[in-house]
């Protein structure tokens, strides 16, 4: 059984009761891995106690004894060998750093030391899609607005149960009104928008950031958009 690290911390920090203490330096005495950690504890200390001299004086506003002092009153020594760390590192680190003979170098060795072999990757984000079907004999116009962003409006007319939009951009949101579906985005974002037009369907118009670039009515289509061999239509958006 070890020390757990609070009881290693009050103790550093003299906080411990007296015969807390006293049965924790009896384990200490026969533990070498607490009492290693022990000493772990009071390096850390002794170091960013030593860093003190080399920082800047603080800035007028931030008054960082105060800062400390309000923060956690019941463990002074504790709390100040972390604030005074984060205090350094926000005023007064690049002095520190330069300054000859100061310990800071070292410091942030031990730190580099701390986390070697712990990778931080951010993984790439899944790719979202959404959509909607809707019914083929009612007229339909679809509106694209503020679409920005890599990617490529695709529209095909294969057949299927109804008119189909689908989209892979993040944030994209669908509203409808009166035969209008409104597709939008708040900031740019990359994906495809797709939109599959059966030929049974009444009448279709899509229109992108304000221009219609294609309408299928009773069958005949009208476009703006390039048209592929496999009858796709496709233009890359802005």
């Amino acid at each position: 059984m070890h020390l757990d690290q609070e009881t290693l911390s009050r103790l550093v920090d003299g906080e411990l009761p007296d015969d807390e203490v006293r049965r924790a330096e009896a384990h200490l005495a026969e533990c070498t891995a607490c009492s290693a950690r022990k000493g772990d504890l009071l390096a850390t200390d002794d170091m960013v106690s030593s860093l003190l001299p080399y920082a800047d004086d603080p800035t007028p506003q931030v008054d960082p004894a105060e800062l400390i002092r309000r923060a956690r009153p019941a463990a002074p020594r504790r709390l100040q060998r972390w604030a005074a760390a984060l205090v350094l590192t926000a005023v007064g680190a690049g002095a520190a750093y330069a300054a000859p003979g100061s310990p800071l170098p070292a410091l942030l060795g031990w730190v580099d030391d701390q986390t070697t072999g712990t990778e931080f990757r951010q993984e790439e984000p899944e790719p979202s899609t959404s959509g909607l079907v809707l019914p083929l004999d009612q007229p339909l116009m679809v509106r694209l607005e503020g679409i920005t962003g890599p990617g490529a409006l695709i529209v095909t007319t294969g057949s299927g149960p109804g008119i189909a939009i689908e989209s892979t951009r993040a944030g994209v949101s669908f509203e409808s009104e009166a035969g209008v579906i409104t597709v939008s985005q708040q900031q740019a974002s990359a994906g495809d928008i797709r939109l599959n037009v059966p030929p049974e369907a009444s009448s279709a118009r899509i229109v992108l950031n304000g221009r219609e670039v294609w309408s299928m009515i009773g069958g005949s289509i009208e476009t703006t958009l390039p048209e592929s061999p496999d009858g796709t239509y496709r233009e890359e958006l802005p």
